[in-house]
């Protein structure tokens, strides 16, 4: 032997050897998985009329991992737009389309908005997309529909529509609705005008209405402007749970009922009895207008199977509820 040189250690590995062990490193540290990828994230359409048809932006999404990428779920995020994809699962290597359907009606000036791509990428979950647009208009509508949200069925409700036309000094010559239980008024106010809608009562309980408002200005290019109306009628009150299992045993637990609904802000219980007597309650009204009633295990003792609970209120609220008692066999 040289003696310059030396001797390798018995633990050297020969530079193939590692380069193998390093592949293999690499195979089993790194497991399949799909990797979602957009080139282009941003769709820019420059100046669009608020009006015009069929406006689309086009994602490609790119799977660059070795599994299948899911596109698990898209959020647009407004009602002016819609998204869909073109294929829910896209093979390694391939590449699939998210397409954004727009309507851009009643709206004016920047328009910038995200959408939220849901996939099964473990890296990455969460995809972001978005669109840009600078609108032309000769109005601007806010909102550009009216949502009244969950109604009662005696419940009146008005919102708030905003106008402002380009023209200087346009005006709006009528504003009405079809449906009876819309009314519609507008007045001018110094930065356009002010479309107020009233939702007016009674309305069939569990419904959804819709009607269109029509409003009619002097203005050749808005003469005539449609906002939608929407508003959903819940039930006057619901009282969950509708059955309670009362179980027996030595320290019988609170039982909570529950009521909920349009109707249930205004709702006062007066009595809770079942059996032919009052039971003792607490009550707490909850942030969203709920009302919760506390019975103690105890005043439903000796109650048989079938008993009916009654929740009795006052006469200015919704009527009375019942809910049946379900009794458990000892132990339960």
């Amino acid at each position: 032997m040289n003696a310059t040189s030396r001797a390798r250690p018995r633990w050297a590995m020969s530079a193939p050897v590692a380069l193998a062990i390093g592949v293999l490193w690499n195979v089993v540290g790194s497991p399949a998985a799909p990797v979602a990828v957009c080139d282009l994230p941003i769709v820019r359409l420059g100046r669009v009329r608020h009006d015009a048809d069929g406006l689309r932006a086009v994602f490609r999404i790119r799977n660059a991992g070795d599994e299948p990428l899911e596109i698990a779920d898209i959020n647009s995020g407004c009602g002016c737009m819609s998204a869909r994809a073109e294929h829910r699962l896209v093979p390694p290597g391939a590449e699939g389309g998210i397409e954004v359907d727009l309507n851009l009606r009643g709206r004016r000036g920047a328009f910038r908005r995200e959408i939220a791509v849901r996939t099964n990428d473990p890296r990455r979950p969460l995809l972001s997309l978005r669109v840009e647009a600078e609108i032309e208009a000769p109005y601007e509508l806010d909102p550009p529909s009216v949502m009244f949200g969950m109604l009662a069925p005696d419940q009146s409700a008005t919102q708030l529509v905003r106008l402002a036309l380009a023209r200087p000094g346009a005006r709006i010559l009528s504003a009405a609705a079809a449906a009876p239980w819309l009314s519609v008024g507008a007045e001018a106010t110094p930065t356009g005008w002010l479309v107020r809608v009233v939702a007016r009562p009674p309305f069939p309980p569990d419904s959804w209405l819709s009607d269109r408002i029509t409003i009619a200005t002097d203005d050749p290019a808005v003469s005539n402007l449609v906002v939608g109306a929407f508003a959903i009628v819940g039930p006057v009150l619901v009282v969950l749970p509708r059955e309670l299992t009362v179980a027996r045993g030595p320290a019988p637990p609170v039982h909570h009922l529950l009521l909920q609904g349009a109707g249930a802000e205004r709702t006062r219980v007066v009595r809770v009895t079942a059996g032919g007597r009052e039971l003792p309650r607490r009550e707490r009204r909850l942030e969203d207008g709920s009302l919760q009633v506390a019975v103690p295990g105890a005043a439903l003792e000796g109650l048989p199977n079938g008993t009916l609970l009654t929740i009795e209120t006052d006469p200015a609220s919704p009527r009375p509820h019942v809910v049946v008692l379900r009794v458990a066999p000892p132990g339960r």
